[in-house]
C-alpha cells in the first residue's frame, strides 16, 4: 500500500467526521452553514473515493481522459476549499457555544 492510498483513506475518514460536525447539539450554527457542512462532506467523500479507486486501479479510464480528469479534480478541490474558507470567515466552522439554561 503506497502513501497516496493512505492519504485517500485519511481523507475519507476526515470527510465523514466533517459531515458529523453540524449535528453537535452543543453548538449553534446558521442553517446555511449546516447545509455547507453536509455539501462539503458529500462532495469530498465522493472525490476521495474516486481518487482511492484510481490509486487502487479499480477501473482504467482511457489515456485521453487524463487531462479533463485533472481539471475536474482540481476544480472540485478548489470548490471544497472555497466552501471551507467560507465557513471559517463567517465564524460558522466552530459555531457559537450553546449556553446552559438558567446560566
Amino acid at each position: 500500500m503506497n502513501h497516496r492510498t493512505l492519504v485517500d483513506c485519511a481523507l475519507i475518514l476526515l470527510f465523514v467526521v466533517f459531515g458529523l460536525i453540524p449535528f453537535d447539539k452543543g453548538r449553534l450554527r446558521a442553517p446555511w452553514a449546516r447545509l455547507v457542512f453536509l455539501l462539503v462532506a458529500a462532495i469530498g467523500l465522493l472525490w476521495a473515493l474516486f481518487h482511492l479507486a484510481m490509486h487502487l486501479r479499480a477501473f482504467a479510464p482511457a489515456i485521453d481522459s487524463s487531462r479533463p480528469r485533472l481539471v475536474v479534480s482540481s476544480a472540485v478541490g478548489g470548490l471544497l476549499l472555497g466552501l471551507v474558507v467560507s465557513l471559517i470567515l463567517s465564524g460558522q466552522l466552530l459555531g457559537k457555544s450553546r449556553e446552559a439554561p438558567g446560566a
